[in-house]
């Protein structure tokens, strides 16, 4: 999967251009956009590489907070 017209944040910059994903990992990023027809346009939303690594996730989902949403879905 490719992902243009994105905003990455690196550990030192933010970076507008694409990210590749491959098998749940990511493969690349650019300063470019991809050409190729299946690259999904990401409406210049921010992209942070590895949060999820970072949150303990089992603090979020025991949390009792932790409710489904009821608001609309999210748009693809």
């Amino acid at each position: 999967m490719i992902i243009n017209n994105v905003k990455l944040v690196l550990e030192n910059e933010v970076v507008h251009g694409s990210l590749e994903v491959q098998d749940g990992e990511i493969r690349a990023f650019a300063e470019s956009q991809s050409r190729l027809p299946e690259a999904m346009d990401g409406e210049g939303g921010w992209l942070l590489p590895g949060l999820m690594s970072c949150i303990p996730t089992t603090s979020i989902n025991s949390s009792p907070r932790a409710r489904k949403s009821t608001g609309p879905p999210i748009r693809r």
